[in-house]
């Protein structure tokens, strides 16, 4: 099952508005928690939830970490989705209850998204526009 975009448009703002936080990272890091917890309850194996998560997950450490996290990120997105294309799914080791998702083009590409969005957030950095903001995706 492949990644619908505009679906994971749709949980990736839907999970921003329902975040806290004092901060833009606070807040990420709070959407993260609820995608979170959101894919292990009641959306496991959900492509567009796991999509979704891979993004927060990037925004979360770029937006903490700066460049420094933004340099590791995207590699070891590219090397764990090699690592889960390669490995049938039901051997990889999980983080949660649900079950590990394969690897797609759409997943990979929320990942890097993540990391991109994460540099606007940085307070090393100056504040401004994600370099790939959510209001600009298109879905196909």
């Amino acid at each position: 099952m492949s990644v619908n975009d505009k679906k994971v448009c749709e949980i990736i703002k839907d999970k921003i508005n329902w975040s806290t936080g004092t901060s833009r990272s606070a807040r990420i890091g709070d959407a993260f928690d609820l995608i979170s917890l959101d894919r292990e309850n009641n959306f496991p194996g959900d492509p567009n939830y796991a999509a979704a998560e891979h993004y927060f997950f990037a925004r979360w450490l770029v937006g903490y970490t700066s460049v420094f996290g933004y340099i590791l990120i995207q590699p070891m997105n590219l090397i764990y989705g090699a690592v889960k294309f390669l490995i049938p799914v039901e051997l990889m080791p999980r983080f949660g209850k649900g079950p590990v998702t394969p690897t797609s083009p759409g997943e990979l590409m929320w990942g890097a998204r993540g990391a991109n969005d994460g540099l606007g957030d940085t307070p090393f950095l100056p504040q401004g526009t994600p370099l790939f903001p959510l209001n600009t995706i298109k879905p196909q």
